[in-house]
């Protein structure tokens, strides 16, 4: 469907290419956390997506190093964001 497709813009256009360097879709997330923040958890929620309640949802608490990953397309779990409250 093509939500997850991206084109990397380079912005730099010595190669000729436009600064297009690469289109394609993508499979996977990786979010780095470079601080901690005060809300903005990111829920994962089971194949069921009752996402009404929230008990059934797994959170990912964002901290100052820690990594997050998942999957696109068919292995892609329902997810959404807690509002971010507060941090740098």
């Amino acid at each position: 469907d093509g939500s997850n497709r991206v084109v990397y813009d380079d912005d730099d256009d010595d190669d000729g290419r436009g600064g297009v360097v690469a289109v394609g879709d993508t499979e996977v997330t990786v979010l780095v956390y470079l601080s901690s923040c005060d809300g903005g958890a990111t829920r994962f929620y089971p194949v069921s997506g009752r996402r009404s309640d929230r008990r059934d949802g797994v959170a990912f608490v964002p901290e100052a190093g820690a990594v997050l990953l998942h999957a696109h397309g068919d292995r892609c779990l329902e997810h959404e964001a807690d509002p971010v409250m507060g941090g740098e």
